[in-house]
């Protein structure tokens, strides 16, 4: 998947593609967060439910003359007794056109619920992020799908939002559903001569609509770079709304105004289980084991609420009474234990957020780690040290397994350049271009961006020195 900002905030024009990781770079202020937020938008699957929940199935259906339905209900039955997957060509042309009638408008709902997602996230309407020059710009917003084929682009305006919608063919969808989807239906309608005969047809079209949104993550979560003091105030927050509450329709009752982002991560911490997951345990446990030197675990206090606590030799304490470097990596723990599974999105602004260089490149380890167990990761970041850890495990994929190991870089360490995507965002007078950076496999992501500070430090200290030296001789 793709996704193409032009004219938002900062940024004058931005294409960057879903990978297994992510990696942006570049210096403040540049529209790295703002693309972050964009990216957990459009890779969610917010609009795709909210799409689900409207399609009008039933204005499809009643139209199909029932000899038509018969006929194409019997056919697909009798494939799928005889296990075999039914061809989309072997349909009345009338059950067809209905088909791809059903996924304009499953994909002008989607086009819908993406505009809402993305005003929600970002916390305003779409037309305040367009980009100021000497006036307001044009704003786009472009989504695409490959395997199935599709686009969703925005055109943004002082008019409003104006969507146009490329929806896939219905030749190129009806393939993806494999053997466990077809069985999944013939289960349900194993007994499909005693319902209506577009019930067969309905559950198709469930499942057309469903292979459109197959290369969408099931769950994108954000980690954003403000989490440490959003971590430590949660509970304060919760507990002062809930108070105000009580007068609700007595007197006005003012709420924060706080983005998507904010309320998502809120939310995941008021909401969060005492229940782990042992898809990234292992992970969890080496971030405590490599940087915390304890454990973070799950308690509920007096009200219900999840209490975060950090357990060293010393003691238990909770995050309020913590370093930020530990709230910084404890929210990563908790999502890796408790949250996240494969294939899912996690978005991660400034992972290297006050942590020793050590700690950093122990993060980075452990990110290699995630992406070759199913985890998608996008992270911004500022650090030479966690993206030259990057690039050694880049590097050690491409030597052989034997030398690899014997500097460190087991399998799960290693990372395919094929797995990485980096982009450089590079401000210019009339606004931040993104560059799509080459991954190259012995030497990894180029690091020129810190490669003209390291040199410009280097020029500063070489002339101290000089100048130091001649005082010296004076």
């Amino acid at each position: 998947m793709q996704l193409k900002m032009g004219n938002i905030g900062p940024i004058r024009a931005a294409t960057v593609n879903l990978n297994s990781l992510n990696v942006l770079i570049g210096p403040n202020n540049s529209g790295k967060s703002i693309f972050a937020t964009g990216m957990y938008a459009a890779w969610s699957r917010a609009a795709a439910d909210y799409a689900a929940r409207r399609v009008r199935l039933g204005k499809h259906f009643s139209a199909i003359p029932d000899d038509r339905a018969y006929e194409a209900s019997a056919y697909v039955f009798e494939m799928l007794e005889e296990g075999k997957t039914p061809q989309v060509e072997e349909l009345p042309d009338v059950i067809t056109d209905i088909f791809d009638g059903l996924l304009r408008e499953i994909m002008n709902l989607y086009a819908r619920g993406m505009v809402n997602e993305f005003e929600r996230i970002f916390g305003m309407p779409l037309v305040e992020l367009r980009r100021r020059q000497k006036r307001l710009t044009k704003g786009a917003i472009s989504v695409r799908s490959w395997r199935p084929t599709w686009s969703i682009d925005m055109e943004i305006s002082s008019r409003g939002t104006k969507t146009e919608v490329s929806p896939p063919d219905l030749s190129e969808v009806w393939p993806k559903s494999g053997t466990h989807s077809w069985r999944r239906i013939k289960k349900r309608t194993d007994h499909v001569q005693g319902l209506p005969r577009t019930y067969l047809l309905r559950e198709m079209a469930t499942e057309i609509a469903r292979n459109c949104f197959r290369k969408i993550p099931l769950h994108t979560k954000y980690l954003p770079a403000a989490r440490s003091g959003l971590l430590q105030s949660h509970k304060t927050l919760a507990a002062s709304m809930v108070r105000r509450a009580s007068m609700a329709g007595v007197e006005e009752l003012k709420v924060p105004a706080m983005s998507g982002v904010v309320v998502d991560f809120l939310g995941e911490l008021l909401e969060l289980e005492p229940r782990e997951s042992s898809h990234f345990a292992d992970e969890a446990a080496q971030l405590e084991r490599e940087i915390l030197s304890g454990t973070v675990r799950l308690e509920e206090d007096l009200f219900g609420y999840p209490e975060i606590i950090y357990t060293h030799g010393q003691g238990d304490y909770p995050l309020a009474r913590t370093s930020s470097m530990i709230s910084e990596i404890a929210p990563i723990v908790v999502y890796l234990r408790h949250i996240l599974m494969r294939n899912d999105h996690l978005v991660i602004e400034e992972p290297e957020a006050h942590l020793h260089p050590a700690s950093q490149t122990a993060l980075a380890r452990c990110i290699c780690r995630l992406v070759n167990k199913g985890l998608r990761v996008s992270l911004t970041t500022h650090s030479e040290f966690f993206l030259q850890q990057l690039n050694n495990a880049i590097v050690a994929s491409a030597i052989p397994e034997p030398e690899a190991d014997e500097v460190g870089f087991d399998p799960e360490m290693r990372l395919s350049p094929n797995k990485v995507g980096a982009y450089l965002f590079e401000p210019t007078a009339s606004g931040t271009e993104v560059h799509s950076l080459e991954v190259i496999p012995d030497s990894g992501i180029s690091q020129n961006s810190f490669s003209e500070v390291e040199e410009k430090l280097y020029g500063e200290s070489v002339v101290l020195s000089r100048r130091l030296e001649e005082d010296e001789e004076n």
